[in-house]
Formats: C-alpha cells, sequence, structure tokens
C-alpha cells in the first residue's frame, strides 16, 4: 500500500535532510496533496559536493520538497528560503513523478548550491503541470 499525506495550513520550518526532500522526501507510490501551507528555512544536502551532483542521483535535491517515483499536488502554498545542494530549491520532481502546482502557489528566496533549478528542477521522467 502506498502512502499519501494531505497538509493544510500546515507550516513546516527550520528542517533539514542531509540527503534529499528537507521538508518532505515522497518515495515511490507516495501520494501528497499540500493546500494553503508554507515551507520556511528548510534545506536538503547543504555542502554537497560537486560529484554528487554530477552522478544526477537526486540526492541533495528538493530544498522543501523531494518527489522520486511519487504524486504531488500543490496548491496556494509558499515557499521562503529553502535551499538543496544541487537542484531544486523549493521542490526536486525526479524518475516517475507527477507535480501539478496551482493557484498562485508562491516561491520567494531559494536556491540550489551547485545543480540546475534554482527554485524548482524538474528532471527527465517527471511530468509537471503549473495552472492558475
Amino acid at each position: 500500500m502506498a502512502g499519501a499525506l494531505d497538509l493544510l495550513n500546515v507550516n513546516i520550518s527550520q528542517c533539514e535532510a542531509t540527503e534529499r526532500g528537507g521538508g518532505i522526501s515522497a518515495s515511490p507510490g507516495a501520494s501528497l496533496v499540500i493546500t494553503a501551507s508554507a515551507f520556511t528555512r528548510c534545506r536538503a544536502g547543504i555542502g554537497a559536493v560537486a560529484a554528487v551532483c554530477l552522478a544526477n542521483s537526486g540526492g541533495a535535491s528538493g530544498g522543501a520538497i523531494a518527489l522520486h517515483g511519487a504524486r504531488a499536488t500543490i496548491g496556494g502554498s509558499y515557499f521562503e528560503d529553502t535551499s538543496a545542494g544541487c537542484s531544486g530549491g523549493a521542490i526536486a520532481c525526479s524518475l516517475l513523478s507527477t507535480l501539478t502546482i496551482a493557484n498562485a502557489t508562491h516561491i520567494e528566496a531559494v536556491f540550489a548550491q551547485r545543480g540546475d533549478g534554482g527554485a524548482l528542477h524538474v528532471a527527465s521522467g517527471c511530468e509537471a503541470t503549473c495552472v492558475s
């Protein structure tokens, strides 16, 4: 049975992961629905060496949220001051994942230290949609 997480009006702050998903890391088959929530000062893999980023392993990615084979719908939420050592300062979406961002989700002051996608990183195999 795959895991599921629904968040409504939740604040996730000052969290850190050594690998991926400083706030939330969603594994294959997981489903996330995040509405009207905030992610602030979340970090993933800060200080990662360049070799980790070049290996494209998905490590040190997704300062707030990392999706790896998972589905996520994010609406009306706020990401501020989140960062990743490699890719996706706020959100990293990788292999076989589906990401939908809707309803004026706000992303501000985020960065990726050594990789791609200061705010969002959509890797090969990720299907991403943004709607207003």
